[in-house]
Order: C-alpha cells, then sequence, then structure tokens
C-alpha cells in the first residue's frame, strides 16, 4: 500500500469519526500536559527561590560533591532558571570538563520560559523535561534533560493559538549547531480551524544527524565507549600511547602477547565525526470535540504518521473524555506497518539515538533507526491512559500501549504518582516515576528505555530540602540483559532551597 492509498484511507476514516484537534479551543489549549518521568523541573511559584545545592552525583561513572546555586526568578509571564554548580572530586578539585569552554558558561541557564503552554504565545529555552506536539504519536514526552546533570542541553519549544492558526516547535539542543558536524533534533506542527471547532493539523520531525546523540568528550570523533582516552583527542587507542611515548615495535608486540595492552589500532575504529544518520517523521491530524457538558467533554480524533523510508501508523479512532478536574481518560485504536514505532522521540530518546553496543568482539554503534528494521510485522493495538486528580491531594498517571503483529510484540508502559503539600504540610512534593517504551515484554523492568526515581521534598519552614534519586540503565556488553553497576547509572541529588 503506497503513500498516496494509505492517506486516501485515512480521509475516509477521518470523515467516518469526525476527529478533532487538541488546539481547538478557542480559549486556549485545554489538553492536560502529559506527565514528566525526568528531572523535576524549576516551575516558577511566583515568588523568587534560591537554593543552595548540596549532594553526590555520578559523572561518567566517578562519584563528585556537587555544590552549587539554583534560582527560580518569575517576573510577570517571565520565569528564569538559573543553575550554577561545581563538581568536586574526592581530591577537592573542580571537574574541568565542566568549565574549559564557552558553551560551559552558557550551561548556567537552566532556562527562561515565557508564559505556559496553552497561552496565546508561550516559549521556553533550556531544559526541557517533557514536550510533546499535536496528539504526541511523533513527539511524545521528549526531554533533552534525561542525563541533566551529567550532561545538559540547551533546546527550545515554542507554541501559539490565534483564531483559526496554532503551531508548535521544538529543537533539542543549540549547542549541536556549533558542532563540527552542525545538526540537532527539530520539529513542527501547524493546525487550521477550517470549520468552527474542526482543526486540521501537519507535522514534521527530523533528527538531522543520529550519531550526535554520541558522547565525544574531547572531540577527536571516535566515542567516549570507544576511546581509550576520552579526555584527550591525541589518543584513542592504548596503542596510541605507546607509540607517542616511543616504544619499540618488539616491546609492543611482547605487552599484547602477554595480554597487558590492547591489541586495537585506530585504523579499526570508525571516527564518527564524519559521519551522518538522518530521519524525518511526517504526519497528518483532524478532530473536533462531540461532547462539550459542563462536567464531561469528550473529544474524538485521528492522526497518520510516516517515517521516511521506513513505515507508517495511524490512530483511528482516539477518545479522550475529561470527567471535571477529577478523572481523565484516554483510548486510542491503531495500526501500523512494520518497521515503525508510535512516540519515536520520547521521553528516553536522547538515550536510545545512538548507542555504543560491546558484543565482546567489537564495540559498534547502534542508532535508534536502525531498531526500526527489527519489526518485520504490521501490528495493531491499542493505547490508555488515566489520569487522577483527587482534591489536588494526590496525582496518579499512567499509559499503557500494546501492539501485536505476527510474532512481534511492543509495550510501553508509563507512569506517576504525586503527593502534594495539601496533604502532608511539610511535604511538599512526593512523586515517584517510572517508564518504559517498546519493549517485547514488561516482565523486565530495568531496560536501557527505561527510566525511574523518586523525588521527596521537605518543607522546613522557609527552606525546602529536596532529595532526587533517578535511575537508567545501559546495555554495555549488547547481550539484552541488564546486570551489574556499571550497567545501571543513578544519579542522586540533594538541594536545599531558601524562598523570599
Amino acid at each position: 500500500m503506497n503513500s498516496l492509498i494509505r492517506i486516501t484511507c485515512l480521509l475516509a476514516l477521518l470523515v467516518m469519526f469526525v476527529p478533532f484537534s487538541a488546539q481547538c479551543e478557542e480559549e486556549g489549549d485545554n489538553q492536560e500536559t502529559p506527565i514528566a518521568y525526568t528531572q523535576t523541573s524549576l516551575q516558577s511559584s511566583g515568588r523568587n527561590s534560591v537554593g543552595i545545592v548540596v549532594g553526590a552525583v555520578t559523572v561518567d561513572g566517578k562519584n563528585y560533591q556537587q555544590v552549587g546555586i539554583r534560582a527560580d526568578i518569575p517576573l510577570g509571564k517571565l520565569g528564569l532558571g538559573l543553575d550554577a554548580q561545581l563538581l568536586l572530586d574526592e581530591e577537592g578539585s573542580v571537574r574541568e570538563e565542566d568549565w574549559n569552554d564557552t558553551e560551559d558558561f552558557f550551561n548556567i541557564l537552566y532556562y527562561l520560559r515565557w508564559d505556559q503552554k496553552g497561552a496565546p504565545f508561550y516559549a521556553k529555552i533550556g531544559s526541557l523535561d517533557y514536550t510533546y506536539i499535536g496528539y504526541a504519536n511523533i513527539i511524545n514526552g521528549y526531554s533533552n534533560a534525561i542525563e541533566y546533570p551529567e550532561y545538559k542541553r540547551i533546546g527550545m519549544e515554542m507554541s501559539f493559538i490565534t483564531e483559526k492558526l496554532t503551531g508548535e516547535l521544538l529543537l533539542n539542543d543549540y549547542k549541536e549547531l556549533a558542532d563540527d558536524r552542525p545538526s540537532m533534533v527539530v520539529g513542527t506542527r501547524l493546525g487550521y480551524r477550517v470549520l468552527p471547532k474542526l482543526v486540521v493539523g501537519a507535522s514534521i520531525v527530523s533528527d538531522l544527524n543520529e550519531y550526535n546523540g554520541l558522547r565525544d568528550t574531547d572531540d577527536d570523533g571516535y566515542p567516549d565507549e570507544m576511546d581509550a582516552y576520552p579526555y584527550d583527542g591525541a589518543l584513542v587507542t592504548e596503542l596510541d600511547r605507546l607509540n607517542a611515548i616511543g616504544l619499540e615495535d618488539t616491546t609492543i608486540a611482547d605487552l599484547i602477547a602477554h595480554g597487558e595492552v590492547d591489541s586495537t589500532v585506530r585504523e579499526d575504529l570508525i571516527n564518527y565525526s564524519k559521519k551522518r544518520s538522518d530521519l524525518t517523521i511526517w504526519g497528518l491530524d483532524v478532530g473536533i470535540p462531540i461532547i462539550e457538558g459542563e462536567f464531561i467533554k469528550m473529544d474524538l480524533y485521528s492522526a497518520y504518521s510516516d517515517i521516511v523510508d521506513y513505515g507508517w501508523g495511524i490512530t483511528a479512532p482516539g477518545f479522550r473524555t475529561l470527567f471535571g478536574n477529577f478523572l481523565t481518560l484516554t483510548a486510542e485504536y491503531r495500526f501500523q506497518s512494520k518497521e515503525f514505532l508510535y512516540g519515536y522521540f520520547n521521553n528516553t530518546y536522547e538515550l536510545e539515538r545512538a548507542q555504543v553496543v560491546d558484543d565482546g568482539l567489537t564495540k559498534r554503534v547502534v542508532t535508534k533507526q536502525e531498531t526500526l528494521r527489527d519489526i518485520t510485522e504490521d501490528m495493531d493495538g491499542f493505547l490508555a491512559g488515566v489520569s487522577v486528580n483527587v482534591f489536588n491531594y494526590i496525582r496518579a498517571s499512567g499509559q499503557f500501549q500494546d501492539m501485536k503483529g505476527g510474532d512481534i510484540e511492543r509495550k510501553s508502559l508509563a507512569g506517576e504518582v504525586v503527593l502534594n503539600d495539601k496533604a502532608i504540610s511539610f511535604l511538599p512534593t512526593v512523586k515517584g516515576y517510572y517508564a518504559q517504551n517498546n519493549v517485547e515484554s514488561l516482565q523486565e523492568w530495568k531496560t536501557p528505555s527505561t527510566v525511574a526515581g523518586i523525588i521527596v521534598q521537605l518543607n522546613l519552614g522557609s527552606a525546602t530540602l529536596a532529595f532526587n534519586n533517578q535511575y537508567t540503565f545501559v546495555d554495555v556488553n549488547g547481550d539484552g540483559e541488564i546486570k551489574g553497576s556499571e550497567e545501571t547509572v543513578k544519579t542522586l541529588s540533594v538541594s536545599s532551597t531558601v524562598t523570599f
């Protein structure tokens, strides 16, 4: 079935279901912001706050003491978040890699925001904790802060709403434009009101170079996981070092023979600064509200997405039902071709974008694009979501997707539970979160696409003490299992904030 036939079938379905767009309300976007599973963003509370950050973090497998200052400064609709920090090693020395480039000083900016999403105009620059576009079937909860504070990105999201036209924009990291291979993840959506309530939308999202997801600290073109000397651009393998100090070939050969030196030569490794891998997804959507009561509201929508040179997916129908401010239900029927993933740019995308895999013999890079080849069957299934708000004391949200076709199965699960200060006054926030994307089975709770953690804040009068413990996982040896401490990335931060 070619693209033209698929689009024709979709339009027929749209006529049957009369779907809707989330931006169709004249007074702004009433769609609930999807739940965030990454670092808690510095959201303006309407008061100035300055925090002293003291805690332990793990960066590149090494433990540091973190000392810094964080500030949240609201100025009307303008919000400013600053984060200046020093990482100290066991000897009390500052981690130099954080301050040896001009761009490092831009990392002091955590975010700069104008208004909130759903306002007539909204923009945010800096860390993005949970970003979606349209119906989230292409960009679903993307975060550029998933590796914060180990790695900081400066992205942007923006949206506007007028009587007839709506728009959304995402950029993942401005710093990628300063790279030797300039690129970034960029996505946009435009919606147009063709009838008083009927809105159609078009989206396009591209990763202009997936290999920019690789960490290359010394900018020599060889990822840190492949580079025996990731902080020295002149050295890549152990043989580079031995040649640099002038050892004779016979001595080097003897060291290799006794297993004391890795025999890998630089020519055996790929210089990824000379490689590019891009991917583009485009989509169409359309919809309309079908129930607009005072207590119950229901929207009906459909969407089509196409990964260029790969597969396609259709959502038809999709329902979102709101019962006041208490309960929100979401249900979608989805069917797709092979080589397609819903919500491709998800909250763990920066971890999956390009990964170094060690199969015991060689190290190689696998991009997320390459994993599409593993989906060898057409599939269909559903997505179901629920969000409950118990009088603003407790909020619980969850989302589950199950797609099946032939011998292939892809499941995704995400959820969070938040207890706020209306429940226990000395605990402003207690939040647990978990997300796992596109796995064959949910029996293994630790996978490379998993992010989990807990955030606890204690109210100590004018000060707040916060603990943030987050886990992500890396399949270092490529055996399909997460085992050992080297494949578990734990980030623990402790901060104290004074509000005035």
